[in-house]
């Protein structure tokens, strides 16, 4: 009778490869994970750049030209475009950059004196936008923020307010505030001058 055993050079050829694998395996999933992490904070830094690059022009151009962002619902990225500081804008009504999310951005007057900026991003990014922006909200000249998810029906829930008891936040108003949608809108309102 033959013998079902393999050869013992065969035996253990099949134990390497048994042993490796799952070895590989566990290499090729870490390198995943960390270049999906530095994928995302690639991502959330690019857009944290636009937004404060957007704060800066429009404090520049205001400085320089007192008719900028002077009546309410002015939009200000057709006014950077048209003066030449911005050359990615997508026309509209309001005008519209993209950020690393493939969401839009968009920015419009508030007040005469005030820029207000909102951006559709991931819910996580939104949470993690916010904070950021709302532990350095003082010296960046940041008013307030709200966030809604990103149903049509939803209500903006304001949860950063530099003139109230909102200037102090906490992670709850802004997991309210962004909500439970895959998509969320963050508006952050800046001061000009």
């Amino acid at each position: 009778m033959p013998s079902l055993l393999l050869p013992l050079k065969n035996q253990r050829r099949i134990l390497k490869a048994v042993v490796l694998l799952p070895a590989v395996i566990v290499v090729f999933a870490g390198i995943w994970v960390s270049t999906t992490a530095i994928i995302e904070n690639a991502r959330f830094a690019h857009a944290t750049d636009q937004i404060l690059h957007l704060v800066v022009i429009m404090r520049n151009i205001s400085a320089a030209d007192k008719r900028f962002a002077t009546h309410p619902g002015d939009d200000l990225l057709a006014g950077l475009e048209h003066a030449g500081l911005l050359t990615e804008v997508s026309g509209g009504n309001p005008s519209t950059l993209e950020n690393p999310w493939k969401g839009s951005i968009t920015s419009t007057a508030t007040t005469s004196s005030t820029a207000r900026i909102e951006t559709i991003m991931p819910t996580r990014d939104c949470r993690r936008l916010s904070l950021f922006f709302a532990h350095n909200g003082a010296d960046l000249g940041l008013r307030l923020m709200e966030a809604r998810e990103e149903r049509t029906d939803t209500i903006w829930h304001r949860f950063y307010d530099h003139t109230s008891d909102l200037a102090t936040l906490g992670n709850q108003p802004v997991e309210v505030a962004c909500g439970q949608f895959p998509r969320a809108t963050l508006a952050l309102v800046f001061q000009l001058y």
